[in-house]
């Protein structure tokens, strides 16, 4: 730490002994006798500050006669050096020079950014007089959520099992990007400062559960826990004060946990539990963790069937449960053969546990319907109004096209909405003749919805007809699906009727949320957008011929004789919205109103105040001045500027591999470049925008382009792109606009080197799951380009934020398995035969020494016994024989040479048993004692 005022060596001797001037000073400093000396200290001895205070140091002088205070003014320059950096720097910024006025006022200021202990070193350049230090401590400001950095607490942390706990640290820095020590309070509190929020990529919003505060940890991090019992890709978003942190949001993966069969659900297929006979009884049996996520795992099930009357089991001899397209969804089905209600139980192998607990009622009833040769038909099948009814015929047939007469009760019809928010409740009439309608007794059974289903039984209605009217009022405008069943029987071939409801006539009773200025420049051009809408909410479109604003009345501040308001037509924004410019002349207080045809719409009036050009600031370009210090207060060459600025367009992001191999069979279409069900990998396009898009998402565009540097692709597009599809032939480089193509069920078909196309996020993906590769070449490379058109998701409004079309691209290496020809087969199974043969003759060459071996132990062992018996008889019967005795009877003759040799190795062996291994029984001693049979070892 300095003193509050500090002289430096160099000054002091400066007061007793001074040195000329500096030589190219002294024609402009004859005047001057002797030269200026100066002294520095920190202001009213303060030399503590926070981050972004003002320090001041304050110059004292010497020498310098009030009348040349003027030149020192003119010709002194102070310097300040901190860290080795002179000037501006990481540490500090804003170093100014007061020197107005008269002494001894002047100062130097400064605002120190960098927290720490530091020493700074400040002199006097154009006198040369020395160098006078000053100490200094700055600490950090206030924690600043922008600065701050968030991010999991240890490594891994990123990826959980729902239901347990996700670990966040953050490291409180201030606006400075200094880090605020620990122990220091939030401005909110500890526990309530720093908030995470989750939602997924998409921007659906996530509970995040049992939020629990660590508060500031031992290594100095501000640490928080929660529980996500939700699976999937979730994006954690940790705000302080309301405000983003750095490298917010987090990516959290979570998987689903252990299966729970109490928690596992059913579902009928296409909601219905009434089933025709002889037909295949379908349901979705939904794996789930106790939280109600999908499993993806295969489980084991089982199911049994009784019949609801009687309590007997019913045998199912071909129950089939099999995995369908969605993961943790299997199918359980079975042909039904007899007719009746009968309850189906499914439940786990091994826990012999009812899934959810609950049985599954469904009911057989008699019909010969063919969902091929049975239709609908009529205008309400394929279009309607909003608010208006609609109708149309449902003919049943078998399959020999003869009518097939079923009970009312029998026949289903759901009109849903493809977003899934709009149900439409048809009613069901049967049709005796064709000129006379007779109405079902009981409920309609389009009351019932499917958890309805369960309780519903044959017997609704007497009445049999196997042709039906269906009438139904729409209310939500945009495209739906008709699904018409018999039953289980899907009528159009197991698929549903695609039917757009069109919005109804503009209401005038609806205000049409004028958006406007309600302060405007004169002579300048403005713009109104209002909505149209219909009873129902529904935005009414291709209606700005109709529309066109106009002036009721206008009061001015100067009488005028020329017209003072100019309006242009409106221009449809295609979403219900109609936008329409306007110039207005002169100074005053202008009523407007917005017709269609001849009727007002409200609200009415719309008042607009145009305002002299001096109430409004005309904003310009300005410049700011950035430096470089190149190093940190660790000498490391990094520097972090931080800048706020307004949102604009981030670049699409492509996620897929460096590399693809195309395995599996090649089908007409060529080899599937991505499957879902078969990559671990992602294949798809994620704009970032998105998330915060204002307006309608599918109005969303981008613009993909897929090229192969050798062969074709094959890609599988909606019908409702084909003008802005194009393509690329074989050996040509020109993009063509695709004129023909082959539909498919609202869909077609295109074949290419390359394809391109316009569509939302959706398109795009869906595009990318139906691509194949056609081609000769074992190996080549697929280009991937995204242009978002410009597109950005501005939040609230987009009039004032600025955007460029931004481009991403991507090469992934396409490769080719080669499949295993016939001979390679062959030559493997040639050459695993060989081997299997081999194996196999080892074996029994192995089974045959081991058998040889062991007949030959047995037969040494008996050798052994028989050896020791013959041993021991002669000892019992022979008497001792010295050593001469057997010199003499070697001169015997033969017979009696091979009975001596023979008793000789016998006992020679008896010998070399005992020393190997003790004899279990008692041998007689051969000398002075009477001979006493040896017993046998092994008795």
């Amino acid at each position: 730490m300095a003193n509050s005022f500090t002289l430096s060596v160099v000054t002091l001797s400066l007061l007793v002994c001074v040195a000329p001037p500096h030589p190219s000073w002294a024609q402009d400093l004859n005047a001057m006798v002797l030269p200026p000396t100066f002294a520095f200290g920190w202001q009213a001895g303060k030399s503590s500050f926070r981050a972004g205070d003002t320090a001041v140091i304050t110059i004292m002088t010497f020498n310098v006669p009030d009348a040349n205070v003027s030149s020192v003014r003119r010709f002194g320059s102070f310097k300040i050096t901190v860290c080795g950096k002179s000037g501006n720097s990481s540490c500090l910024t804003d170093i100014v020079s007061h020197l107005e006025g008269d002494l001894p006022s002047w100062t130097l200021s400064l605002v120190p950014i960098l927290s720490g202990d530091f020493t700074l070193m400040v002199e006097e350049e154009r006198f040369a007089i020395g160098v006078s230090t000053l100490g200094y401590t700055v600490a950090a400001r206030d924690v600043h959520p922008s600065a701050s950095l968030a991010s999991w607490m240890f490594a891994g942390a990123g990826y959980v099992v729902a239901g347990s706990r996700a670990f966040v640290s953050v490291i409180p820095r201030d606006a400075f990007g200094n880090n605020v020590p620990p122990g220091t309070d939030m401005p909110s509190g500890d526990a309530g400062y720093f908030r995470p929020s989750g939602s997924y990529v998409n921007g659906t919003a996530v509970e995040l559960l049992d939020l629990q505060y660590y508060g500031w940890m031992e290594d100095g991090r501000f640490g928080f826990e929660f529980v996500s019992t939700v699976a999937g890709d979730l994006l954690v978003h940790v705000s302080g004060g309301g405000r983003t942190l750095r490298d917010s949001p987090l990516l959290l993966k979570v998987k689903p946990g252990p299966i729970d069969i109490a928690k596992s659900t059913a579902d009928w297929k296409h909601g219905t539990n009434v089933l025709q006979i002889f037909s295949k009884l379908e349901i979705f049996i939904n794996q789930k963790d106790q939280y109600g996520n999908l499993v993806p795992e295969i489980h084991p099930f089982d199911a049994a069937v009784v019949e609801k009357g009687s309590k007997l089991s019913v045998p199912i001899g071909d129950l089939r449960i099999e995995p369908v397209v969605a993961e943790g969804i299997q199918m359980l089905s079975f042909n039904v053969g007899e007719l009746g209600e009968f309850v189906l139980t499914i439940f786990d192998v091994l826990l012999k546990q009812k899934v959810s607990n609950t049985e599954y009622q469904y009911n057989v009833f008699v019909g010969y319907c063919d969902g091929s040769n049975s239709f609908a038909n009529g205008s309400g099948i394929a279009q309607s109004v909003a608010g208006s009814v609609s109708s149309f015929m449902v003919y049943l047939e078998d399959q020999y096209r003869d009518p097939s007469p079923v009970e009312t009760a029998m026949l289903l019809v759901q009109i849903l909405g493809k977003n899934g928010t709009s149900v439409v409740n048809p009613i069901i009439t049967p049709v005796r003749e064709p000129n006379e309608t007779i109405s079902m007794d009981g409920p309609n059974p389009s009351d019932y919805g499917p958890a309805e289903h369960q309780k519903m039984v044959a017997g609704n209605s007497t009445l049999q007809a196997s042709h039906f009217n269906v009438s139904y009022t729409p209310e939500i405008a945009g495209e739906h699906v008709i699904w018409v069943l018999c039953g289980n029987i899907v009528l159009n071939n197991g698929n549903p009727y695609a039917m757009t409801v069109s919005p109804g006539a503009v209401s005038t009773t609806i205000s049409i949320d004028p958006q406007f200025e309600p302060r405007v420049k004169r002579l300048v051009t403005n713009e109104v957008t209002v909505r149209l809408r219909d009873s129902f909410m529904n935005p009414v479109l291709a209606l700005e011929a109709k529309l066109k604003i106009q002036l009721m009345s206008a009061t001015l501040k100067a009488m005028v004789h020329t017209s003072s308001f100019v309006a242009e037509e409106f221009v449809n924004n295609k979403d219900g919205s109609y936008t329409a410019h306007y110039v207005a002349m002169y100074v005053g207080s202008y009523r407007l109103c917005t017709l269609i045809g001849n009727r007002q719409l409200p609200p009415f009036p719309i008042e607009v105040q145009v305002i002299e050009d001096d109430y409004f600031s005309d904003v310009q370009n300005d410049n700011i001045s950035v430096w470089e210090d190149t190093r940190n207060r660790n000498g490391i060459a990094q520097a972090e500027l931080h800048i706020f600025v307004e949102p604009i367009n981030d670049p699409p992001v492509i996620l897929a591999p460096k590399s693809i191999f195309l395995g599996g069979k090649e089908s007409r279409e060529g080899y599937q470049i991505f499957d879902k069900q078969r990559d671990p990998f992602e294949f798809s396009i994620v704009e970032p925008d998105l998330r915060r898009y204002p307006g309608n998402k599918s109005y969303f565009e981008l613009v993909l382009s897929l090229e192969v540097l050798e062969g074709s692709l094959v890609m599988t597009l909606p019908s409702g792109i084909v003008p802005t599809a194009e393509l690329k032939t074989d050996g040509g480089n020109h993009w063509q606009s695709l004129e023909t193509y082959v539909a498919i069920a609202h869909h077609f078909v295109v074949r290419g080197s390359g394809i391109r196309f316009r569509g939302d996020v959706s398109d795009c993906n869906n595009a990318m799951q139906r691509l194949f590769y056609q081609g000769a070449s074992h190996e080549t490379s697929l280009f991937i380009t995204v242009n978002d058109l410009g597109n950005h998701g501005c939040y609230p409004d987009c009039s004032e934020m600025t955007s460029r079309p931004l481009s991403t691209a991507k090469t992934v290496r396409l490769v080719k398995t080669r499949p295993m020809n016939m001979n390679s087969r062959r030559a493997i199974l040639v050459i695993g035969s060989a081997i299997a043969t081999e194996i196999l003759a080892m074996l029994c060459l192995g089974g045959v020494l081991l058998c040889y071996l062991v007949k030959c132990m047995c037969g040494l062992r008996g050798r052994r016994r028989g050896g020791e018996r013959i041993v021991n008889d002669d000892d019992v019967h022979t008497p001792y024989q010295s050593p001469s005795d057997e010199m003499s009877s070697s001169a015997s003759d033969d017979g009696g040479n091979r009975s001596s040799v023979q008793r000789r190795s016998y006992r020679s062996l008896e010998q070399q048993e005992l020393e190997l291994q003790p004899l279990s029984g008692i041998r007689n001693s051969v000398v002075n004692q009477d001979p006493q049979p040896a017993v046998d070892k092994d008795k």
